[in-house]
């Protein structure tokens, strides 16, 4: 109960904070919101004596791709003494003793969020600022989020452009050479069959073209991920959690029972929120086996996880996805980050509840823990996710000696499938 309602103090909190005063900034104001920087920056007042400047430790601008994750935190200088605090991420310590808090703002949710703790998260692409306030200091970072898929585009363009440079040198330098051993082709009388790789200068016997090495024709047949294309479901109930699918709880642990007596309805649907959660106990695991709709790699994150974490009390989660039931693949989860990020982790992102139904697709709306399939990589064989392992690993913290039993372990809420196919 006492963690259930510091969840509604703390999202609260960052509600006023997120619409406050920095709220009046929109994407129109970009001339605007530079000069401001510099203003407030060299600024002082007497509620702020102390503070002599803050500044990004990401500098002033700021490359993400899609999905991708990056804590922010504050370099701030005093005046008393020049002490320069790194990585603040949520509260000052002045050096007269007084704490502050810093108030943190996106521009544009829709393409970056920032939490109360500056994590920043890239929801779409396109660009825009994100905010952090100090009193009356105010910095501001401008954010740029790409599509992972154009780096690859233009770095397959430069290896083509490249290739391509390479194959017309070899061509050129290979008929040089055969015109000093007096063997030059008259290109106006001789058939292309005549040539191997579109007439290279190697003239074939029989007027038979000569295969090409097989090293050559292994680049040209790379094996692509099987992974189906992702379409609607019949019904948007099947994204959710429901009553056709099967649900392994042989894992659970019994240092806890919350929420077994209702398992598995109570995960059914959308989020319920902090009480409407089945624990696994401390290193308890749940596998669920999908039915009507399964996961498949998309567009963006494929799947969400809800938990019902507040910060810092963040019970994590290895997630795991197989096909058959038989070998599971793990998501990279970062249990113990410095930075508090905890990337891959299930279990890290606060819920918002009360949405419609279709808005719990959208991560940027929904919030919780998103998962991308793509992630992966490519040597896992899968065409569609069948099943899902969800097993509690413990605190999230900062470092491994801060840790300590978590007895009840994960709590799961919700999940929604975003990308998937029909079964």
């Amino acid at each position: 109960m006492k963690k259930n309602a510091m969840i509604l103090i703390l999202m609260s909190l960052a509600l006023n904070a997120c619409f406050g005063e920095a709220s009046t900034f929109d994407t129109t104001t970009q001339s605007t919101l530079e000069d401001t920087t510099t203003s407030l920056s060299e600024s002082e007042s007497s509620t702020s004596a102390t503070i002599k400047s803050i500044a990004f430790t990401a500098g002033d601008q700021l490359n993400l791709f899609a999905n991708e994750l990056k804590q922010l935190s504050l370099l701030v200088s005093y005046d008393q003494d020049a002490n320069t605090l790194k990585k603040a991420t949520r509260y000052l310590d002045a050096p007269d003793g007084e704490t502050q808090e810093i108030i943190w703002y996106s521009n544009d949710d829709s393409i970056v969020s920032v939490s109360v703790n500056g994590l920043l998260r890239a929801r779409g692409l396109g660009s825009t600022h994100v905010l952090a306030s100090v009193l009356n200091k105010t910095v501001v970072l401008a954010v740029n989020v790409k599509n992972p898929k154009d780096l690859v585009l233009e770095t397959e363009s430069i290896s083509d452009n490249d290739q391509s440079s390479n194959e017309e040198q070899a061509s050129e330098d290979d008929l040089t050479q055969k015109s000093g051993d007096q063997e030059v082709f008259d290109i106006g009388v001789v058939d292309d069959n005549d040539f191997s790789n579109g007439g290279n200068g190697h003239r074939q016997s029989g007027g038979e073209s000569e295969a090409e090495p097989d090293e050559v024709i292994e680049e040209d047949s790379e094996e692509e991920i099987a992974w189906l294309e992702s379409e609607e479901p019949a019904t948007l109930a099947d994204r959710f959690l429901n009553d056709d699918m099967t649900f392994y709880s042989e894992g659970f642990v019994d240092d806890t029972t919350f929420g077994r007596d209702e398992f598995p309805e109570i995960t059914y649907g959308v989020p319920g929120g902090s009480l409407d959660v089945v624990s696994l106990g401390s290193g308890g695991e749940l596998i669920i086996e999908f039915a009507n709709y399964l996961p498949v790699d998309g567009d963006g994150p494929d799947f969400t996880i809800f938990e019902n974490p507040f910060y810092p009390w963040y019970e994590c989660a290895e997630i795991s996805v197989s096909e058959d039931g038989e070998n599971y693949f793990s998501f990279a989860c970062d249990q113990y980050d410095e930075d508090e990020v905890y990337a891959g982790c299930a279990g890290v992102g606060v819920v918002n509840s009360d949405l419609e139904t279709e808005d719990y697709l959208d991560p940027a709306l929904s919030g919780g823990d998103t998962f991308d399939l793509a992630d992966l990589g490519t040597d896992h064989g899968m065409s569609t996710v069948r099943f899902l392992k969800i097993k509690d690993i413990g605190l999230c913290l900062p470092s491994e000696d801060d840790a300590y039993p978590n007895p009840g372990g994960f709590d799961l809420d919700a999940l929604v499938i975003i990308n998937g196919v029909r079964d």
